[in-house]
């Protein structure tokens, strides 16, 4: 096929795989999604990534050992490493409307297990300050909420646990 069939190809597989364990990455916003591979709009907002993160992600190969050791991928809505496929997709629509942006505690657990080293906290803070930019934010309970499990790790343990505060944030 052409190339008009490629990106047929390329629309039909950002849609059917670029899900969760669950299935399809649930649509949380008005917005459709332009997740066309070969898009300028794809092109774009993986360059506007890349250059915010200081990070190419095209070297990630998808071997998920990012998510295997996230402390936090289980109550994420998308996997860190199909976070990172998002983006190597262009779909930022769907990277910008998942929780999983804002539950990464940076931990960098994931860098540490990633054959490539690819700094996913650095990629998922991009991503939550290209959300930022469009409008896009956490949803609301958050913020109080993390000011509270915040301090409530300095009193328990003298500084503040990341992995503690996701589950605090998500167990509320």
């Amino acid at each position: 096929p052409g190339a008009a069939g490629e990106r047929r190809l390329a629309c039909r597989y950002v849609n059917t795989q670029a899900g969760s364990r669950s299935g399809p990455v649930p649509r949380r916003c008005n917005v459709a999604s332009t997740g066309c591979l070969g898009s300028p709009e794809a092109l774009a907002f993986k360059k506007d990534v890349e250059r915010l993160s200081g990070q190419k992600v095209a070297i990630c190969y998808q071997c998920h050992k990012c998510t295997a050791g996230c402390p936090a991928a289980a109550d994420m809505d998308v996997e860190p490493g199909r976070v990172i496929r998002l983006v190597q997709l262009g779909d930022r629509e769907r990277a910008l409307c998942c929780d999983a942006i804002w539950l990464c505690a940076s931990c960098e657990t994931c860098i540490t297990r990633c054959p490539q080293e690819v700094d996913l906290p650095g990629v998922m803070d991009a991503l939550r300050r290209l959300a930022v930019e469009n409008g896009k934010t956490p949803p609301k309970r958050y913020g109080a909420l993390l000011n509270k499990i915040m301090l409530w790790e300095m009193r328990q343990w003298g500084r503040v646990y990341e992995v503690g505060v996701v589950r605090g944030i998500k167990v509320g």
